[in-house]
């Protein structure tokens, strides 16, 4: 396993969870576990959506999704034993 920080652009797109960097958004570094998602907006006509997405169910048990524009990528670290 890479235990470095990579391009955002070599990580998977096929919905594994990975720790991104996304520097300085509202003077703040934020470090988040993420999933690359495809979504439509439900309206007619609505576009196909696709971006890097922390996931957190809400009250309902439902998908809440937060976009964010990381610049760099790692694999999680393993479970501990």
């Amino acid at each position: 396993m890479n235990d470095t920080w990579q391009s955002i652009e070599t990580a998977p797109k096929d919905s594994t969870s990975i720790l991104v960097y996304e520097p300085y958004k509202s003077s703040l570094e934020h470090i988040y576990i993420v999933q690359w998602r495809s979504w439509r907006h439900n309206y007619p006509g609505a576009k196909l959506m696709q971006s890097w997405c922390v996931i957190c169910s809400n009250q309902d048990g439902q998908d809440d999704y937060e976009t964010v524009d990381p610049t760099h990528w790692m694999p999680l670290p393993r479970f501990p034993n």
